[in-house]
């Protein structure tokens, strides 16, 4: 048979001895790569073979340790930021004259600007939030394709 059409290469005969001297004395199999453990990563089960599913420890962390402290600095001012607009919106759409400030931002005409420039703000508040919301997708994603997220920078892109 042609090893072309079945797509097998054909291997060069090997002696049983001169396979047993590459190999170390103790070594008959490729070895395994070995169980994640808790000190590799912290953040993930004990994957040890030899206990159970039930017997596994869920190491536990903070939820700023998980997300990290600028993410979830961030997260929380935009969150604050974002409640701030929408008072000041609500207080600009159901203001009366009987209140000062709204009278003297109608009156003067600021009213186009007592709007844009909060809700620009108000924009860039949500984009803030969305985008950490698609990164923490991205990253469970990442996880469920049965690659660690400490090892993805080990894979290639291509």
């Amino acid at each position: 048979m042609d090893p072309e059409r079945t797509g097998e290469e054909s291997l060069p005969a090997v002696e049983s001895d001169s396979k047993q001297k590459l190999l170390p004395k103790d070594e008959t199999e490729p070895s395994v790569p070995p169980a994640i453990t808790k000190s590799e990563y912290p953040d993930t089960y004990d994957e040890s073979p030899e206990t159970s599913s039930q017997e596994s420890t869920k190491i536990t962390t903070s939820f700023i340790n998980r997300l990290g402290s600028l993410v979830s600095v961030l997260f929380l001012s935009s969150s604050i930021f974002s409640i701030g607009c929408m008072g000041w919106f609500a207080f600009l759409w159901w203001g009366t004259a009987d209140n000062y400030v709204w009278r003297t931002i109608v009156i003067n005409d600021w009213a186009v600007r007592a709007i844009s420039l909060p809700s620009s703000f108000f924009r860039m508040a949500v984009t803030l939030q969305a985008s950490q919301c698609l990164s923490m997708l991205a990253a469970l994603a990442i996880e469920k394709s049965i690659i660690p997220l400490p090892d993805v920078s080990l894979y290639p892109t291509k």
